[in-house]
């Protein structure tokens, strides 16, 4: 049967999934919820403490605490909770050009990355916490740098990786070496020639086998060709329906245009 390949965001922070964690616990100070919001490429993941879910205090902390740090989304996809389909949502999608979407109550595989990502926040905060359930709070930050500091298995490299160039190491802060020293034109351009390296390998990976991790080969096929996945067991492509629109090498993938 054939099998449909899965668009793929072509950069961090393309695509994102927000959803909204709780009732919890009240803290200290006065937190009983968090705002995640995780991203589809880099599986790097953002945790924001509220006291509320209400449009306004959402909408807040995602234009000051996301927004203002990553940058705008193109695309946003949420659950349909109150304040993600409230019409202050909407309006703050529209200025920032977002595009937003809504994931089915039939179709929960759509975020289950985000939910594999509370699970995991979870453990990790039960592990901080000593089971402290009025203090959560205070070990978010510590909780989500242990999440974006680990290999995520759909890529095999940590989500810090992807987004900021190089592994998180906390670590190399009270180890200092000799190193040369870049102006920032050069770190500039060796940051980017790093993340482009990483974004082409990623969606090499997620384009040729989705979540199959079994790669197949592009190079036999020309432009106009037909293909399709043929099996699970051996991947092979051979003539079907999928229409080979262009043929590209490392060079022809402007990632300059996504970094």
């Amino acid at each position: 049967m054939p099998m449909s390949i899965t668009s793929s965001s072509p950069y961090p922070f393309y695509k994102v999934f927000m959803d909204i964690v709780g009732p919890l616990s009240i803290t200290e100070q006065e937190n009983r919820y968090i705002l995640t919001i995780y991203d589809d490429l880099s599986k790097y993941l953002v945790a924001i403490p509220l006291k509320t879910q209400t449009s306004e205090e959402v909408a807040e902390a995602f234009v000051n605490r996301f927004v203002c740090i990553f940058g705008a989304p193109i695309i946003i996809c949420t659950d349909q909770g109150g304040c993600f389909i409230s019409e202050l949502f909407k309006r703050v999608c529209q200025l920032l050009k977002i595009s937003k979407t809504q994931a089915s109550p039939f179709h929960p595989q759509t975020s289950g990355g985000i939910e594999r990502a509370h699970r995991t926040l979870g453990d990790y905060l039960r592990i901080f916490t000593e089971n402290n359930k009025y203090d959560w709070d205070v070990w978010i930050p510590k909780a989500v740098a242990a999440f974006n500091s680990s290999v995520h298995g759909s890529h095999n490299f940590t989500p810090h990786e992807l987004v900021f160039g190089e592994k998180f190491d906390i670590s190399s802060f009270s180890q200092p070496q000799n190193e040369p020293v870049y102006n920032p034109e050069d770190f500039i351009t060796n940051l980017r020639r790093i993340l482009r390296l990483f974004i082409w390998f990623v969606l090499l990976v997620r384009i040729s086998a989705d979540d199959l991790e079994i790669p197949f080969n592009l190079t036999t096929l020309s432009e106009r060709d037909n293909a399709y996945v043929q099996s699970k067991g051996e991947m092979c492509l051979s003539r079907g329906h999928w229409t080979i629109m262009a043929t590209l090498s490392f060079r022809d993938f402007d990632t300059n245009h996504y970094i």
